[in-house]
């Protein structure tokens, strides 16, 4: 993986949008946007995404490992595993929170969202020329549906900018070995914290269809496969509800 190129800025409508701006001007892969706060941050289906001042939001713009679906497993994994290194290095063992991954690109905390992963791509004739992937992390604030670093950390000096250094970090060994060895050994990482697993899901499509079954395994391209009698039933896109 290349260096990284961080572009910061106080305040931002969205990160997204403007590492995709940056992207359609040649900017290289490793580019990134971090803003210190967004006035119109996007997450999911074109949700508000909560921005307030405190919390880490950025965008990467990437040209290699062009296949959405999977890369947002990455992301997502980036962000997870950075958390659990925070968390470990200052909770106690027994008192360290519950950290799952929810398909297709949520990290939840304690049952409680606590980073969200959007991923856009420019589709060109049969090829894409690149994917930005933005990342919001829960800080020091969060929505009530949600939950935050500082929810279990209250004293914990830690800035956008120190958490976007482990983040990066984290994501360019994964970038790695998705280049050398495929999906696969990411996947085996996200199975095994991943939310709801072997249970009862309900998960809707952008056509507004709902499928239910029990979530048995993910795919090698990142579909979720749901098990529901005799029948067997991939899904490429979706949320989980």
């Amino acid at each position: 993986m290349k260096p990284f190129v961080i572009h910061r800025r106080s305040i931002s409508q969205s990160t997204n949008l403007d590492a995709m701006e940056l992207a359609e001007q040649g900017a290289d892969s490793g580019t990134v946007i971090v803003a210190d706060e967004q006035s119109s941050g996007v997450g999911r289906r074109g949700r508000q995404w909560y921005s307030p001042k405190g919390n880490l939001y950025f965008s990467i713009v990437l040209k290699e490992h062009l296949h959405v679906p999977t890369l947002s497993f990455a992301c997502a994994l980036s962000v997870g595993i950075s958390l659990e290194q925070i968390f470990s290095q200052h909770i106690e063992n027994s008192k360290i929170p519950t950290l799952k991954y929810k398909w297709p690109n949520d990290v939840f905390v304690d049952n409680k969202k606590i980073s969200g992963v959007l991923l856009q791509s420019k589709v060109q004739g049969h090829s894409i020329p690149w994917i930005v992937c933005g990342v919001g992390v829960n800080i020091l604030h969060h929505p009530e549906y949600a939950t935050s670093i500082s929810s279990y950390i209250p004293d914990l000096k830690l800035t956008n900018i120190e958490l976007l250094d482990v983040v990066l970090e984290n994501l360019a060994k994964l970038l790695d070995i998705y280049s050398a060895s495929g999906f696969a050994p990411l996947r085996s990482l996200w199975l095994k914290k991943a939310h709801a697993l072997n249970s009862h899901v309900c998960i809707t499509t952008s056509d507004g269809i709902t499928h239910e079954g029990t979530f048995t395994d993910i795919g090698l391209d990142g579909s979720i496969v749901l098990k529901s009698g005799e029948d067997t039933l991939k899904l490429d896109y979706g949320s989980m509800l």
